[in-house]
């Protein structure tokens, strides 16, 4: 009986995926709304896109890059876009071989740049600001190198003009290659 449930447990074993192991360098893409904390603003749900990088130095932390488009936002007077970079540690919480939670908190330089609405006068103004980002997330390992992100990502930004430190965030469902 001990050898049948010892075949057992190593045939378990042989036929998880090693998706569980992921670690090692990593490149994906991201794809979402963006939304800016900001009130008496009009046009404010726009797309967003980001490039993401990184390395798994385990199955439960990795350290990740990333690169942003921020949509923007339109003022009665100004059109403002946004952008930012930064890089953050990642702590995964494996749920299965195919599933994952992770939550990501890190620093980000985030720019607003600011230009008139046709017929406003004034100048083009960018405005930056470097704080903390933070993420929640999902992601399903389709198989060893590939991966689904959907999360929620969350980074400060300031405006002189609006006169206000807020926050961008960004819902977005994205993809991971790992090497």
């Amino acid at each position: 009986m001990k050898r049948v449930a010892i075949a057992a447990l190593m045939s378990a074993v042989a036929a998880t995926p090693a998706v569980a192991a992921d670690k090692g360098l990593y490149i994906g893409a991201k794809l979402g709304v963006v939304n800016y904390g900001y009130s008496n603003v009009y046009n404010n749900s726009q797309a967003g896109y980001g490039l993401v990088g990184g390395y798994a130095l385990n199955d439960y932390f990795a350290l990740e890059a990333e690169i942003n488009n921020l949509g923007g936002f339109e003022t009665l007077y100004s059109i403002i876009k946004g952008s930012s970079y930064g890089v953050s540690g990642v702590v995964t919480l494996p749920m299965d071989p195919y599933f994952s939670l992770f939550a990501k908190l890190g620093v980000t330089s985030s720019s607003l740049e600011d230009s008139p609405q046709n017929g406003a006068s004034g100048g083009t103004h960018t405005y930056t600001n470097t704080g903390l980002s933070i993420g929640i997330g999902g992601q399903f390992n389709v198989n060893e190198a590939v991966g689904i992100r959907l999360g929620f990502d969350s980074y400060q930004v300031g405006d002189a003009a609006i006169s206000a430190t807020s926050k961008a965030g960004m819902v977005y469902i994205g993809g991971l290659y790992k090497f």
